[in-house]
Formats: C-alpha cells, structure tokens, sequence
C-alpha cells in the first residue's frame, strides 16, 4: 500500500526535511543576528518552521504533481529523473522569492534572502538525492508478488 504512495511521500520527506532543516542550519550558523538567549533561539526557529511551512505549501503541491509527472518515464533512469526534480526544485525555491521581491519594486533582492534561499534550496537539493522512491515497473513487480503470495 505505501509503496503506491511512494513517490508522494518522497516529496513530503523532502519538503519536511526543508522545512525543519533549513532553519537549524540558519541558526547554527547564526543567520538571525539578535538572538541572545536559548529561549528566543527555540521562538525565532518555531516561528521559521511556521513560516516556511504556510509559505513554501503552494511550492509542495506543484513539487508532488512535477515529481508524479517526471517520475513515469520508464525509460529514463532515477538518476534522471533526480536530475529533472532537482531542475523544478531550483525553479520553485527561487522563483516565488524574486516574484515577491519584485513586487516590492522598491527593494532589490538583498545578501539576507539570497543566503535565506540557498539554504532552503541546499536542503531540499540534499533532499532530492538522499531520500529515495519507488520506480513505477518496481511498483508493479511488487504488486504482482503480493498478490502470488
């Protein structure tokens, strides 16, 4: 059964694992500035999970259906169909952010949201190749065994 929803639950680890990774990397490497004490460092990194969670839940669900879509090529191999993901991954961190920055039309992009962004897009880079899914003839193969047994 769950290896039905395999390539769905390859996309949810991968958007979890962004979505609580990137900000312990942030605060370990002290990206907010101000914080002075262990409770402020728990408030500023339940406020990230928050925010980052709402905000990138568009990105998640176009992530699942481009995921679905580049994943049923059979001929293609799961390196490139990695490859294909990893494309739309960089397309869907990057994108919403300089469409909302350019919405602001005063502001440019600055140095603070570029290393924002490079750290969620580093985790869920690291994600895509780490986490893995099912092949869909794998999917069906198994299947076929449940069903002898």
């Amino acid at each position: 059964m769950i290896t039905k929803y395999s390539k769905l639950l390859y996309a949810a680890k991968i958007w979890l694992f962004s979505v609580f990774g990137s900000p312990i990397m942030m605060l370990g490497l002290g990206v907010p500035k101000r914080i002075d004490s262990l409770s402020e460092t728990v408030e500023t990194y339940q406020l990230m999970i928050i925010f980052g969670g709402l905000f990138s839940l568009p990105s998640l669900l176009i992530f699942m259906i481009a995921i679905y879509f580049f994943t049923r090529n059979r001929k293609k191999n799961k390196e490139e169909q990695k490859m294909s993901i990893q494309i739309i991954a960089v397309i869907l961190c990057l994108a919403p952010i300089f469409i909302f920055f350019a919405l602001l039309e005063n502001s440019g992009i600055g140095a603070d949201v570029m290393l924002i962004s490079s750290f969620y897009l580093a985790t869920i880079s690291f994600g895509i190749w780490f986490f893995d899914y099912k092949m869909s003839h794998l999917i069906e193969t198994e299947e076929i065994d449940d069903l002898l047994i």
